[in-house]
């Protein structure tokens, strides 16, 4: 039974797309870190997605608990 190690890197966010060529730029984005990710030896998994809450402190002025979605390129390779 094969073995693996995991590594999660988040993906580019607040991607704006306007025209044709943002998004060509947008997939190159996320095309640069598989890549770079493979040459380090990392197999790509997949995406996903976790979410951050994030409570008002002394010095915040929200009045409540806000949350953010973020996503991840899910990467592994043999240990």
């Amino acid at each position: 039974m094969e073995r693996y190690e995991y590594r999660c890197v988040n993906a580019p966010t607040g991607i704006v797309v306007r025209k044709e060529t943002d998004r060509d730029q947008a997939i190159k984005a996320y095309e640069n870190i598989i890549n770079q990710e493979a040459a380090e030896g990392w197999e790509y998994v997949g995406m996903d997605s976790y979410t951050t809450h994030i409570k008002p402190g002394c010095f915040t002025l929200a009045p409540a608990q806000t949350q953010e979605t973020h996503r991840m390129l899910v990467f592994k390779r043999p240990k």
